[in-house]
């Protein structure tokens, strides 16, 4: 089996859409690290599926946490009659707002601090690398490749 074939295998595993597309940017981009971004966006698109597939389970779990202002709200939406898929709808999308806001950060270290001495342009910086678990010798060594993973805020979320 070819390397392709192996990613696009791996991919739908993962229950990635376009499979195909997403292992061709793997094979052919030298700098993002397409693999590793699918990877690490997996569980928050997990995460904000749940709010609208499991929104009565989630709402349930909220409601018997003692001491929650979540679960107050909650009864008063439901009190005031909107449905539970109708709150799971809203959970969803301020989540996705939240972690796409999120991802942007992560993905622009200089934005967002205008209010800084020279918009914080002298402060340290961050950047998203991938890295490669190889074993050898009975030791894991971890190898950055020097891929970066970025634009997620513009892949996510992975479906709709």
């Amino acid at each position: 089996m070819d390397y392709k074939q192996e990613l696009i295998e791996t991919m739908e595993k993962m229950d990635i859409e376009n499979a195909e597309y997403w292992s061709d940017q793997e094979i052919s981009d030298k700098k993002y690290a397409t693999l590793a971004m699918l990877r690490f966006l997996r569980p928050f698109q997990k995460s904000l599926d749940n709010y609208l597939d499991s929104h009565e389970n989630w709402i349930k779990n909220e409601m018997t946490r003692r001491n929650s202002k979540l679960s107050g709200v909650l009864d008063e939406m439901i009190s005031a009659g909107v449905k539970s898929e109708s709150i799971g709808i809203l959970a969803y999308w301020i989540s996705r707002m939240t972690l796409n806001s999120v991802l942007y950060r992560l993905d622009d270290p200089a934005g967002g601090d205008y209010d800084l001495e020279n918009e914080g342009e002298d402060l340290p910086r961050w950047v998203l690398l991938e890295q490669i678990i190889s074993k050898e010798n009975n030791k894991i060594d971890g190898k950055l490749t020097g891929r970066m993973l970025a634009g997620m805020y513009e892949v996510f979320p992975l479906e709709s």
